[in-house]
């Protein structure tokens, strides 16, 4: 159940993120220009329904000239290929994209913790929770341990944006094998 207090959680982190992305543009908007924040709800699993509504709300953002998209989410989880559409959309969003896990009792579980991982910022309600980002087999079996191995790894890459550094991987015990290597 939104309260009160949740709910203006959420619109003080977009009027913050609103003010700090207008002082780093370095300039001031008309007093008659507004400054419009969109809000989109995810709830679910996220599959190609959910991906092309998020692609389509962070494109109609851009051309609407918003100041931030808010993503309200509640998810299991999803597809790996639905979760890949949102994160390049949000990862090439000239809008900032702000995740809140909300409401209360919600979480942003396997391809929504990665969906947070690439949102500007992230945020969450109280008594909600991220995580639990293992890839699974879609039918719910084992995947072997060699692939589990490669999927995993694949996926803290596509959650760190491909830019962490190896010698930080091999610390955490991740291997990520390329043309060149395994590093």
């Amino acid at each position: 159940m939104s309260t009160p207090r949740n709910v203006m959680r959420l619109f003080a982190c977009a009027l913050l993120l609103v003010a700090v992305s207008a002082h780093a543009k370095g300039t001031d908007a008309p007093a008659e220009e507004k400054r419009v924040v969109d809000v989109a709800f995810v709830e679910g699993a996220i599959q190609p329904i959910s991906a092309d509504y998020l692609v389509r709300r962070i494109d109609q953002a851009e051309r609407d000239h918003r100041q931030a998209l808010v993503i309200c989410m509640d998810t299991p989880g999803g597809l790996d290929t639905s979760m890949r559409q949102i994160v390049k959309a949000i990862l090439r969003s000239e809008v900032p994209v702000i995740l809140y896990v909300y409401p209360s009792g919600s979480r942003a579980a396997s391809a929504g913790t990665f969906i947070a991982y690439a949102a500007h910022v992230s945020a969450m309600a109280p008594g909600t929770a991220i995580g639990a980002a293992t890839p699974v087999n879609v039918g719910g079996g084992d995947v072997q341990k060699d692939l589990a191995r490669k999927v995993q790894n694949d996926a803290v890459i596509v959650s760190a944006g491909g830019v962490l550094p190896s010698d930080f991987l091999r610390r955490v015990g991740i291997y990520v094998e390329t043309k060149y290597g395994t590093a």
